[in-house]
């Protein structure tokens, strides 16, 4: 098979129609930037030989371009000399009709025409060799594995393995010398199939061996239904016997009178026992009613007793609160003139200490003077109009002024005046606050102001602690005491005229009158714990009466339907049912028996044909092997691959060692990836059945040594089969020796 020509229409990124012409039976490369459709053209080609042109769903969407339309494709190839055309309709109006370009005649339409290709390019069970050698985009990473979907990765028949069985299944054959054992080997497990489920080790569902089976099981299942109908029959028999006899011993009349007799003692004995009962509960209620005056009656005089007591406590409360009140007010009346107050004597203490702090910074700032005069001039000299009558330092802490009389005055002033003299002005701004302050306090110094404070502090103390007992004694108030002491004088004046005592004593005497009543009626009759008892043998008398008459009924019903079952048994005849069921049983063994012989013979046969086919089977990997070794040897020289049964490539070895497909680098896994496809289209064009080798954008992870090097086995292969190279990367594949492809407008649409 050879391609000579792809065009689309309406097709993903394609609107207007696109068309690749005059493709070469050798190297063909069609390169271009992204986006400009490449993979799109390898999807259209899938489309044209491998989906069905009435798809419907996500693939038919994926294939339409974003502003719609219905998607189309056609495609020119060779096979065996002759020339072909598939086109393709998607979507509404599909269509598919194959042309024979020779002749002109169109050759089928529709699903024959579906038909018809595939059997044309070997694709009836799935893409078959096509799937074996056309490579999507970026699908050259993973392992070359026949029959795995691409798009999801999973096991699934696509005809790839079975293409490259039936190419070479005659050459294995014939070097196996004879296809007999396959053919036996079929047959015998045909005839296995049809008595066992294949890969399960049960019986096929309604084979000969299933339906033995089930001859066996309902065998034994009807045995078992006779043997336990015969063993019922038994049981049935001697159950009715001892019902006879139960029922002979419940319906004895002598035990039916005795127990009506205890019965009716038991209900004379009690009803006399209730009457008794009602005078008891009269005579409780009256004794309980008698109590309840007795207690109503002392808790009267109580009461009173209480009364008296209260208005004692009363009246010395009352006193107590009035006086209390009265020195409150005297104490309240000293605090509240006394002036001392801890605000106050704070101030004064802080303003004492900033004065003492004033003076300090004066006399560090002062300037000093010595005055001494001599006997007899005391008063002649002034200092501010001071006379000094002796000698004297004084300080100077801004100016002073200095008088000789009949001399002259002399004027001192300190070098740090202006800040003396605010130091002064602060001074005597405090001499004034503490001045103010003692008379606030109404005191002439500090200690005098300590001394009221301490009083002051000392008229608090009493004064909370006389509320504090004034509050406990009466905490609602005087007036409240007051109230509560006229109430208890107006009940005590109510009861004065009541004889409470007398009335005490009569209620007890009722009491106890009551008491003695209900004793003797208690005495007349059955005390409580010996009631329950016989109440609870009437009880017990009646439910076994009761008792026997249902179990009478019962055991009545069930002998009759006993008898009748048995009835019906004897009727039917089943005597001989057992013996009879057993001989049917041992014929169905024995078939089981039969085939069950017959299934381990095949299975011996399947076991041992498959073993020596094995052997023969793998020889399918030579022709694989060999067909790959001249393209390996051009990219990895001395080196070798092995595969996995089903053709799937496993290990590569170089330098005696077993590499794992999976732990390859990706530029490697890559080359390997497209020279094994190399090696399938190999086989297909060297046993006369070629198929083009289309790669979509291929060893992208290739360093220019090893590109160089696959391009040159490319280049040996296109002696043998069609190569299609799709890339956006035209310097990398410099090294082809390939036609340049371009893309055209297709105006035959």
């Amino acid at each position: 098979m050879k391609l000579l020509a792809l065009r689309a229409a309406q097709f993903r990124r394609f609107g207007d129609g696109v068309a690749v012409e005059g493709l070469s039976p050798s190297v063909n490369v069609l390169a271009g930037p992204n986006e400009l459709g490449k993979s799109t053209l390898f999807e259209a080609l899938e489309a044209a030989f491998l989906v069905p042109h009435g798809t419907t769903g996500a693939r038919l969407e994926g294939f339409r371009p974003r502003v719609g339309g219905e998607p189309l494709v056609e495609v020119d190839f060779e096979i065996g000399g002759a020339r072909w055309r598939i086109r393709k309709q998607f979507g509404r109006g599909k269509t598919a009709v194959l042309s024979n370009l020779d002749s002109g005649r169109i050759e089928a339409r529709a699903g024959e025409a579906e038909a018809q290709l595939a059997h044309l390019v070997g694709t009836s069970d799935g893409p078959g060799r096509i799937g074996l050698v056309w490579v999507r985009q970026q699908r050259a990473l993973h392992t070359p594995d026949p029959d795995i979907e691409p798009l999801t990765g999973k096991q699934k028949t696509r005809g790839e393995t079975n293409a490259l069985m039936s190419l070479l299944s005659q050459e294995v054959v014939e070097a196996a010398g004879s296809k007999l054992g396959e053919d036996i080997l079929s047959r015998a497990r045909a005839e296995l199939g049809l008595l066992m489920t294949p890969g399960r080790d049960g019986a096929k569902r309604n084979g000969p061996y299933d339906l033995a089976l089930r001859a066996r099981n309902a065998a034994r299942d009807d045995l078992a239904r006779a043997q336990h109908a015969a063993a019922a029959s038994e049981a049935r028999l001697a159950r009715i016997g001892e019902l006879s006899v139960h029922l002979r011993a419940l319906e004895d009349p002598r035990a039916t009178i005795e127990l009506a007799r205890r019965i009716d003692e038991l209900s004379k004995t009690l009803q006399a026992a209730d009457g008794n009962r009602e005078r008891c509960a009269r005579a409780a209620s009256d004794l309980k009613a008698r109590q309840l005056e007795a207690q109503a009656a002392r808790d009267a005089l109580q009461r009173a007793r209480a009364a008296d007591a209260r208005e004692l406590e009363l009246v010395n409360a009352c006193a107590f609160a009035e006086s209390a009140a009265a020195h409150i007010k005297v104490l309240a009346d000293a605090f509240n003139a006394n002036t001392a107050t801890q605000p106050r004597l704070a101030k004064l203490e802080s303003a004492r200490a900033a004065l003492m702090r004033e003076q300090e910074a004066l006399e560090g700032m002062s300037t000093f003077v010595e005055i001494a005069p001599v006997v007899g001039a005391e008063g002649i000299i002034t200092a501010d109009g001071a006379p000094v009558l002796r000698p004297q330092r004084l300080p100077v802490p801004e100016r002073m002024t200095i008088d000789v009389k009949g001399v002259g005055t002399i004027r001192v002033i300190s070098s740090d005046a202006d800040r003396a003299a605010a130091t002064l002005k602060r001074r005597d701004a405090l001499e004034l606050t503490i001045t103010q302050l003692l008379d606030e306090m109404g005191v002439s110094d500090d200690a005098q102001a300590h001394a009221q404070a301490d009083a002051r502090n000392q008229t608090s103390v009493q004064l909370d602690a006389l509320r504090m007992k004034l509050t406990e004694v009466a905490p609602k108030g005087l007036a409240a005491l007051h109230a509560e002491l006229s109430e208890i004088k107006t009940q005590r004046g109510l009861l004065a005229n009541q004889d409470l005592v007398g009335k005490v004593e009569a209620a007890n005497d009722a009491a106890i009158a009551a008491h003695t009543a209900y004793d003797s009626v208690l005495a007349e009759g059955l005390d409580e714990d010996r009631y329950r008892v016989l109440l609870s043998q009437k009880d017990a008398a009646q439910r076994e009466a009761t008792r026997r008459t249902e179990e009478v009924r019962r055991t009545s019903e069930q002998l009759e339907r006993l008898r009748g079952e048995q009835a019906g048994i004897d009727e039917d005849g089943r005597a001989g049912e057992v013996e009879m069921m057993s001989g049917l049983l041992e014929q169905a063994e024995a078939e089981v028996r039969r085939w069950e012989a017959d299934i381990a013979a095949l299975k011996l046969l399947t076991t041992t044909l498959a073993r020596n086919i094995e052997d023969v089977r793998a020889r399918y990997l030579e022709p694989v092997a060999n067909a790959l070794m001249p393209y390996l040897a051009h990219v990895f020289p001395g080196a070798g691959v092995t595969f996995r049964e089903g053709f799937a490539l496993e290990a590569l070895m170089r330098a005696g060692e077993r590499e794992m497909f999976s732990s390859l680098s990706d530029g490697t896994r890559e080359q390997l990836a497209v020279l094994v496809r190399m090696g399938f289209a190999e086989l297909f064009a060297s046993r006369s059945a070629p198929v083009p080798l289309v790669l979509d954008d291929p060893l992208v992870y290739s360093d220019d040594e090893r590109l160089n090097a696959m391009c040159g086995a490319l280049n040996r292969a296109s002696q043998s089969y069609q190569i299609v190279v799709l890339t956006c990367r035209k310097t990398a594949f410099a090294a082809l020796e390939a036609k340049s492809l371009t893309l055209k407008p297709w105006s035959g649409i």
